[in-house]
């Protein structure tokens, strides 16, 4: 049996790690030219925002959720692009 990591968050994490998903998720479409790498980052990203969105609606104070191999894939992902597109604009 697979052991996944779970990654705890409070209403207000979860709802920071959302919006992480959809400013990486614009700059993808906006900034990136089409591949299928690019494709599939914002396939797996959307699903991830999905995913929290819907841990969202419970409205529980904290939110344990289980992480496949895939979904921790792109979270690094998700914080590596989000630091450089941060880390690259103008102050």
């Amino acid at each position: 049996m697979e052991m996944r990591p779970v990654l705890r968050l409070t209403h207000q994490h979860l709802a920071q790690l959302i919006a992480y998903c959809v400013v990486y998720r614009s700059y993808l479409w906006q900034y990136v030219m089409p591949t299928p790498e690019r494709n599939q980052a914002m396939r797996g990203i959307q699903a991830l925002q999905g995913r929290l969105e819907k841990a969202c609606e419970q409205g529980q104070a904290e939110i344990a959720l289980s992480v496949t191999k895939e979904e921790k894939c792109t979270i690094k992902q998700l914080f590596t692009g989000v630091t450089q597109f941060y880390g690259a604009a103008p102050s």
